[in-house]
């Protein structure tokens, strides 16, 4: 069977939106239903090279081209008005720039959002003037080998949607300056200018909304130093420049940066100038202006996260005197160049008083007496006086080449940072081919690295391109190789004993698994699931004194995640310091599996947590867990799930849910409600699941919860729902119970029921279900059809759903689903679990099981057009329900019937035997050729509701 072909359509759709548009276009031949699919897709990707395959020649054989541009124009002809949300065209010289502007027109009239663009056309090419007004363009992409004028100017142009703007070419034109272009774009967040000109000596990047701002510019025109660029830009968050060194930055408004690239393009002439005396400079000499860029500097001086290249570097030393302090700077990237200095580092390594991570792209540098004491090029008395005062913690050096200079280099840092506790060094790959090509070399750089570590209490790890393995008497170990950041990682996706199994791997890997921000302890892991090994002595202790002794080697370190399961015979004083500990420690997610017993109470500490995220708690047992509303706070708290035997709650819910304001999602089983009167309010919660265990019906339960999209609820019923409030409600399962007696005097008439019978009030069932009347998908338990065939007079419509799911039962009846589905006007998709009810005269036109007059009256008029029935038990009670369906389901395109098959994977008994198994599927082929619906069956497990 043709499983993809059952998906539906959209379904299809979305996943041709992965493809390019002539890959989706071949599944065409599939069959009739995918002829044309693929133009129904909302978004299209056109290549000229995929189209054309990259065959030499290929373009420029005849009708080539002209079949690519008739292909764009049948599938935009194809699609008709219909809303695109994204289009990608890649094409070079030879597409008519007519017919392409026409495409790009077209999508724009059409509502795209998302505009990719690469247009490889020689000077000449202009974009259409209606893409510099688009009203619904967020995502705008231009990319071409050639330089295109693609501005039409400032005067006219307005993309009021527009968020990103990304344009790279060889070289970009622009007719408006910056200053005047940029409030087209009033949202504007992420602006990418590659290979940019200035239009005039002085320009002006100023926005509001600009967060991430990255230009390569080539300065202005004829590659000249720009007289002054200023940026105001007070939103910026990320920086990314590279441009001619300008004379001034007049104004650099970037208080809320975060990360800079800064890349100042001098010549080599230029450079030796900046190195000469000042004197020597001739009067209108452009190097005399470029200790200006102070100016930059003290701009963004607020910056986390600084990247310098070599040339700016060199720049920086004519300013060192007046180099801001970066008190927030954590990380610096330094790249060198063999032909420029270092002489501005002592001086930012001094201005960088919280510095932690270093990083080097190369330490081969251009050698003079400036350099200072930052390095060990030339001897100096004062030697290593700006590293001593460094708070620098880890170094990283990239390109490493293997030379001895760069081995005195890493000795040196070594020596004089006081503060340094790892430095990872990563070989280029020129340096790994001296190490194939010269063993003796690697032996002899690899056992410094290995004195590094021992003489200099540090770790030292040497790190080779892609993880390559190298023979030195012995293979190197390469996930050894990983950062320990990276490695802690890993480990965190195991469970604490695994990860600490990893500790005889090496001496690196010794106690790394502490580090781990996530740990997880579980006994019965621990203990292996032998035999009585639980009652063995020592074995329960050996256990808590691992996680006694993993807890005290991380020392005060911060968790993130604390998983904890244990058994009966663990210390519940043990376990409640354990909490304690990682509470302090500010964990933010807790997830416990307690089953010590019914007297086991949780630390006080646990409902005082300001750092408590996700907390979920298990237990065999009913846990007394809460300390009482009063004096709780778990101010962060947003999931909140426990699950146990039952669940006792010393306050009633509309005292205890304030102590949670951010709380989004709760999930509570085998609850037990305090009073008889109950209120769920919450603004914050989106999830709620109860399961509720009281053993007589609760006299009223409201749920004011304007917020929730999902609903889960099993409970006895209620005798009233006074409050439901629930209008953004997405999903919602109803589990009502009633117990068999309750049913039948369900079912009776209201005069037999006594005075106080709390079926009396059964009615008031329906106030949940107006509550809930805005639902997209609902789902229905066997005894809650029962409850609602109370009400069906009273029954709300139910606008929003598309999906309904029924569960059935052989003991309860199906008396309300006829006015349900009158009362789901707009239903998609109907589900079934299991056909087989109990038959009443009341179950109306829905089933087939009496004969009726008004026979499918409330499915002629239901406009669903999926049926999905699980649990087909192949009876003929069932097969006349199929065939009723058929018959009167007037929209019905797709049945899909389930049978499910055993544990052990075998078809149930009524399948094994060949006959009834040839006439349960002729009987099928025969529903596709009578009727016209696509009628599948499949074999399945089933699946346990969540």
């Amino acid at each position: 069977m043709d499983l993809l072909s059952s998906l539906p359509d959209d379904v299809l759709c979305h996943i041709f939106s992965f493809l390019t548009i002539k890959e989706a276009a071949l599944t065409s031949v599939l069959s009739k239903k995918w002829r044309n699919l693929f133009a129904f897709v909302p978004n299209l990707d056109f290549d000229d090279s995929v189209f054309l395959h990259p065959e030499v020649g290929k373009r420029e054989r005849d009708g080539i081209l002209q079949s690519f541009m008739g292909f764009v124009d049948r599938v935009l002809a194809l699609q008709g008005n219909s809303h695109i949300h994204k289009f990608c065209l890649k094409c070079k010289t030879g597409v008519c720039p007519v017919r392409l502007n026409r495409w790009i027109c077209n999508v724009l009239q059409r509502g795209v959002s998302d505009l990719d663009l690469s247009i490889d056309f020689k000077d000449g090419y202009y974009l259409p003037p209606e893409l510099f007004v688009s009203r619904t363009l967020v995502n705008l992409k231009l990319t071409s080998e050639f330089g295109i004028h693609w501005w039409t100017g400032a005067q006219g142009t307005f993309l009021p949607m527009l968020k990103t703007l990304f344009v790279k070419s060889d070289r970009i034109f622009c007719d408006t300056k910056i200053e005047m272009l940029l409030p087209s774009f009033p949202m504007l967040e992420n602006l990418l200018l590659a290979d940019m000109e200035w239009i005039d000596l002085d320009d002006t990047v100023s926005s509001a909304s600009i967060t991430k701002l990255v230009i390569n510019a080539t300065g202005s025109r004829s590659f000249r130093n720009p007289k002054s660029i200023s940026f105001d830009t007070p939103s910026l968050l990320s920086f990314g420049y590279s441009d001619i060194v300008a004379e001034d930055y007049p104004l650099v408004n970037m208080k809320n940066l975060l990360m800079a690239q800064i890349i100042l393009i001098v010549t080599d002439h230029q450079v030796e100038r900046i190195r000469a005396p000042n004197d020597e400079l001739l009067e209108g000499d452009v190097v005399l202006q470029f200790g200006n860029v102070v100016k930059l500097m003290n701009g963004l001086h607020n910056v986390e996260e600084l990247h310098l290249h070599s040339d700016t570097l060199e720049v920086l030393s004519i300013c060192c005197e007046s180099m801001p302090v970066f008190n927030n700077l954590k990380t610096l990237g330094i790249k060198s160049h063999e032909n420029r200095g270092w002489q501005a580092m002592p001086v930012l390594l001094r201005n960088c008083p919280h510095l932690e991570f270093l990083f080097f792209e190369g330490l081969v540098h251009h050698v003079t007496d400036k350099c200072g004491d930052f390095c060990d090029c030339i001897y100096r008395k004062d030697k290593g006086r700006s590293l001593t005062s460094s708070p620098v913690k880890v170094i990283e050096i990239q390109g490493f080449r293997g030379t001895v200079k760069e081995m005195h280099m890493i000795d040196h840092f070594l020596d004089y940072l006081p503060c340094l506790k790892k430095m990872n060094i990563f070989m280029d790959e020129n340096g790994l081919a001296q190490f194939k090509n010269d063993p003796e070399l690697a032996v002899l750089i690899l056992g410094m690295v290995e004195e590094f570590n021992e003489l200099s209490g540090k770790v030292v790890n040497m790190k080779l391109p892609s993880y390559e393995e190298v023979t030195v008497n012995e293979k190197m170990d390469l996930l050894s190789s990983l950062p320990d950041e990276v490695r802690c990682l890993i480990l965190s996706f195991l469970t604490t004993k695994e990860s600490a199994l990893t500790s005889v791997l090496s001496k690196k890997w010794r106690n790394l698994f502490v580090l781990v921000p996530n740990l997880d302890f579980d006994d019965s892991e621990f203990l292996h699931p032998e035999e009585d090994k639980r009652e063995r002595d020592g074995i329960l202790q050996s256990f808590m004194d691992f996680v006694d002794r993993v807890l005290s080697l991380q020392g005060n370190s911060p968790i993130r995640k604390f998983s904890l399961k244990c058994e009966t015979g663990v210390s519940p004083a043990r376990v409640n310091l354990w909490l304690c500990e990682v509470l302090q420690r500010g964990v933010s997610d807790l997830d416990l599996t307690i089953n010590l017993g019914y007297g086991y109470s949780l630390p006080q500490e646990l409902f005082v947590s300001e750092t408590l995220v996700n907390l979920k708690l298990k237990s065999a047992f009913g846990i007394h867990w809460w300390t009482g509303a009063e004096g709780t706070s778990l101010p962060m708290l947003k999931s909140l799930c426990v699950y146990s035997g039952r669940f006792f709650c010393d306050d009633n819910f509309q005292e205890l849910l304030p102590c949670f304001p951010v709380l989004e999602e709760l999930q509570m089983s085998h609850m037990q409600w305090m009073d008889s009167d109950e209120t769920v309010s919450s603004s914050t919660l989106t999830t709620l699941h109860i399961t509720g265990i009281r053993s007589e019906n609760p006299k009223s339960i409201s749920f004011d919860t304007p917020n929730l999209l999902s609903f889960v609820y099993t409970d006895f019923v209620a005798e009233d729902y006074p409050l439901v409030n629930m209008k953004n409600l997405s999903l919602a399962r109803l589990a009502l119970i009633a117990n068999d007696d309750q049913i039948k005097r369900v079912r009776g008439p209201n005069n037999d029921l006594l005075e106080h019978d709390a079926v009396r009030h059964f009615g008031n069932v329906v106030k949940l279900m107006n509550g809930i009347q805005n639902v997209q998908e609902l789902h229905l338990c066997p005894d809650t059809l029962e409850v609602l065939s109370l009400c069906c007079d009273s029954m709300p419509v139910f606008n929003n759903v598309k999906k309904l799911l029924i569960y059935s039962d052989e003991d309860r009846g199906w008396q309300a689903v006829p006015v349900l589905l009158r009362n789901c006007p707009h239903l998609n998709i109907l589900i079934f679990e299991g056909l087989v009810h109990h038959v009443t005269d009341k179950c109306g036109d829905a089933c087939d099981c009496i004969y009726r007059k008004d026979k499918g009256r409330s499915l002629i008029s239901c406009p669903v057009k999926v049926v999905e029935i699980n649990g087909f038990g192949v009876t003929m009670k069932e097969k006349n329900m199929i065939e009723h369906f058929l018959d009167y389901f007037s929209c019905l395109k797709e049945m899909k019937i389930y049978i499910y098959v055993e544990e052990d994977g075998v078809i149930q008994q009524v399948m094994k035997n060949p006959e009834v198994s040839k006439l349960v599927l002729d009987e099928m082929e025969e529903y596709n050729e009578f009727y016209n619906c696509n009628v599948k069956l499949f074999f399945c497990k089933k699946s346990i509701p969540q």
